[in-house]
C-alpha cells in the first residue's frame, strides 16, 4: 500500500490520465487480470454526524473514494470487486475495542489482512492488524473473507495490504466501525 501525497492547497485531487476502473464497455475476468499493475484510487475527506438507530450520535471521520471527482457509481464499486479490491467495516471491533480505538486504525492509516486458515472459527478468517503487526481492530467480514481467502491463498500471499478509509465514532470516544480498503494479491494506491 502506498500513499501518494496530494498538493497542499487542493481539496479534491481529480483524476484526468489514469482511470481507475475500465471503460464500461469492458468486463475484467478474475482469471486473466494483470495482477502487477497497481490499481490507484483516490479519495476526498469526508466528516459528517448522524443518528444511530439506538438514538445516539455518530460521528464519522475519514475519506471517501472519488472517480473524476464524484462518488463511485454502483456499478464502479462491482468493478472494483473484480479487480480483487474490496471495501468493508471490520467485523468484531467491540473484542479488539482497545486496539480499535487507539490511533493505529485513525483514517488514512495503513494496516495489513492476515491470512489465519488454522482458525477452528473460520477456515477463510482473515485478521486486520496494525502496519506494525502488534494490534488487531477486527476480521474481515465473512462474505468478504469468502473472497478474498482464495485469491490470498491461490497468489501464496498470508498478507494484504489495506488503509483506513472511515471510522466511526460515538461520544464516548469508543469506534462503532472502521471502514477498510484492500487488495487482494496485487498493489494498492490510495491517494489523500
Amino acid at each position: 500500500m502506498q500513499f501518494e501525497p496530494r498538493h497542499s492547497d487542493s481539496t479534491v485531487l481529480r483524476l484526468t490520465q489514469e482511470p481507475l476502473l475500465p471503460p464500461a464497455t469492458t468486463r475484467p475476468s478474475t482469471q486473466n487480470l494483470d495482477l502487477t499493475s497497481p490499481i490507484k484510487l483516490w479519495s476526498v475527506k469526508d466528516q459528517d454526524s448522524f443518528q444511530s438507530y439506538e438514538g445516539t450520535i455518530v460521528h464519522v471521520h475519514g475519506y471517501s473514494l472519488i472517480q473524476h471527482g464524484r462518488s463511485l457509481t454502483a456499478i464502479e464499486w462491482l468493478k472494483l470487486r473484480s479487480l480483487h479490491v474490496f471495501v468493508f467495516h471490520v467485523s468484531g471491533i467491540t473484542d479488539h475495542q482497545q486496539a480499535a480505538d487507539s490511533f493505529t486504525f485513525a483514517a488514512g492509516k495503513v494496516l495489513f489482512l492476515e491470512r489465519n486458515p488454522a482458525s477452528s472459527y473460520d477456515p477463510n478468517e482473515i485478521r486486520v492488524i496494525s502496519q506494525d503487526g502488534v494490534h488487531q481492530a477486527g476480521f474481515v467480514p465473512k462474505d468478504v473473507a469468502e473472497i478474498m481467502a482464495p485469491i490470498m491463498d491461490s497468489t501464496h500471499t498470508s498478507r494484504a495490504s489495506g488503509a483506513v478509509l472511515k471510522t466511526f465514532f460515538v461520544a464516548e470516544g469508543h469506534r462503532k466501525a472502521i471502514e477498510v480498503v484492500a487488495a487482494a494479491g496485487r498493489e494498492l494506491r490510495l491517494v489523500l
